[in-house]
């Protein structure tokens, strides 16, 4: 159990990591009006990414016996989360303007940020 914690553990910080690196990517593609954001890769690889970062997450749950709505820490993790996509979403593709964008990609940085902190702080 162990082994595979720790391998959880690695594969949930690999796609955080990977999945904060690609927001970035494609809100400062969305801040210059790329067309590179209508690339079929870009759109799908993300909800890839973010669907192992779930995965993993709802597992390290039940590997170590804590929930949301039960832990206060999932519980904060999980409504920033919900925050986060809101916050992302108008980032790049909701936003009627640059001021938009911007303000909301940074906001979604900070929580995402909040987030990891969240966690490292918990375990």
């Amino acid at each position: 159990m162990m082994s595979t914690f720790h391998s959880l553990v690695n594969i949930h910080i690999a796609s955080a990591i990977v999945s904060i690196v690609g927001f970035v990517w494609r809100w400062q593609l969305a801040l210059r009006s790329s067309s590179v954001l209508q690339n079929k890769a870009v759109k799908i690889l993300p909800h890839i990414i973010d669907t192992i970062l779930l995965g993993s997450g709802i597992w390290l749950c039940v590997l170590i016996d804590e929930y949301p709505f039960v832990e206060s820490w999932l519980t904060a993790k999980l409504i920033l989360l919900v925050v986060y996509i809101g916050l992302g979403t108008i980032a790049i593709k909701r936003a009627k303007n640059n001021r938009q964008r911007l303000i909301s990609g940074i906001l979604a940085i900070v929580v995402f940020a909040a987030i990891a902190v969240i966690a490292y702080s918990s375990h």
